[in-house]
């Protein structure tokens, strides 16, 4: 992790798989911290991947 980030590279195919291992729902997004600490800053790049 530097400057608050942490990036973690995978292949388009897992995407969706890394998603649910952090427990990050890419159709809801949390605007209180306490509702989800970890935020997906490129979502828009990675819908061609997410199944929904």
């Amino acid at each position: 992790m530097q400057d608050g980030r942490l990036v973690i590279e995978t292949r388009g195919a897992l995407v969706q798989y890394v998603l649910q291992r952090y427990q990050i729902d890419p159709t809801k997004v949390h605007a209180k911290a306490t509702a989800q600490q970890i935020v997906v800053i490129n979502l828009d790049e990675l819908q061609k991947w997410l199944y929904l």
